[in-house]
């Protein structure tokens, strides 16, 4: 639904899947009281969208967070206003007109519930917590926020930390499986037991139903070397449109069960930027798969990351995060909003 404001600014109706909040952040100045609340809400198709409520409705927010209760809740903005800044288009409340609705009984929510339950349900309960530090751009997280590495310097990386390198999707490790089964409670992979019912070790229960997710094991290269990164549901997701679900019901529509799908092969060739984990895990068990934790195409910010270290090598500098005060200034250019993928699955082994 649109209505248009004064000054032709349209108001829309937004309904989604709140995943992240922060708390009530203080924004008062020379005594007069303000407040904001800071979230982001995901759709049926995974699309995901960042807003800001100020006033009465950050203390809506800031009171259903208080209550603690577990699960992510859906919300509805209704007469939200768009705000487009650096091309990045985010949410924001208007002054009088928005209502929110949170969890509410509803039939718009209760459509959404059920269409998650019967649809996709590859959700995780858990709502991440944001901080006034979350205000960062995105690609900032490959800029700042990583170490800068090539390839064959990944592998003698000996602290845990998230690393950023430029690399092509060449091939797939067909060996293992494509996708998990996964506990709705908290995405992390189920055992099946037999009978319909599956055990999480994680949540120490028995689950009922464990739909699947993404889990594609990638071989990347680049002028150095190749390495073998782990992409989950988010990127791959991002990249071929398609859920896991629909994927594995088609494969046996086609009588072809857990082959390995074709439709993945639209990640070959593609030159992406990876920001990757380096975990406790890889440096324990020297594990040599490592964990796509964000993804971009976008040419600009490849280009932009490309240039930064090439000014680095020119200055014999090596380009880590914001805690390293060699950091090159050129590195500090806030960057045009990339079309990015985040991924906050982390299975090990």
């Amino acid at each position: 639904m649109l209505k248009k404001e004064a000054n032709d600014v349209f108001l829309v109706d937004v309904i989604g899947e709140c995943t992240a909040m922060s708390d009530k952040i203080d924004t008062s100045t020379n005594g007069t009281p303000n407040y904001k609340v800071m979230f982001e809400l995901e759709d049926l198709n995974k699309n995901t969208i960042s807003g800001t409520v100020w006033g009465k409705y950050a203390e809506q927010m800031s009171e259903y967070k208080k209550k603690g209760i577990q699960g992510r809740p859906i919300i509805i903005l209704q007469f939200a206003k768009i705000k487009i800044s650096r091309d990045q288009v985010s949410l924001c409340n208007s002054l009088f007109a928005t209502k929110i609705f949170i969890n509410e009984d509803i039939s718009e929510l209760n459509d959404y519930k059920e269409s998650i339950t019967d649809g996709d349900a590859s959700r995780s309960l858990g709502i991440t917590h944001l901080s006034s530090q979350n205000s960062h751009s995105i690609g900032d997280e490959f800029m700042k926020m990583s170490e800068h590495k090539q390839l064959d310097e990944i592998p003698d990386t000996n602290k845990e930390c998230f690393c950023a390198t430029v690399a092509t999707i060449v091939g797939f490790e067909k060996d293992t499986n494509w996708y998990y089964n996964s506990c709705k409670s908290c995405n992390k992979k189920v055992d099946y037991e037999g009978g319909g019912r599956y055990w999480c070790i994680k949540c120490d229960s028995h689950v009922k139903s464990a739909p699947p997710r993404y889990k594609v094991t990638v071989s990347v290269e680049d002028d150095s070397g190749s390495a073998s990164f782990v992409m989950f549901d988010r990127e791959v997701f991002q990249a071929i449109q398609i859920s896991t679900m629909d994927l594995k019901d088609k494969l046996l529509k086609d009588g072809k069960g857990d082959s390995f799908p074709e439709e993945l092969e639209m990640l070959l060739e593609r030159k992406c930027l990876f920001r990757i984990q380096i975990s406790k895990y890889n440096l324990d068990q020297d594990w040599d798969k490592f964990t796509v934790v964000r993804l971009s195409d976008d040419e600009d910010l490849i280009k932009r990351f490309l240039d930064v270290n090439e000014v680095a090598q020119d200055n014999d500098v090596e380009v880590e995060s914001t805690n390293n005060t060699n950091t090159p200034s050129t590195e500090k250019k806030k960057d045009p909003t990339p079309v990015i993928c985040d991924n906050e699955d982390f299975i090990e082994g």
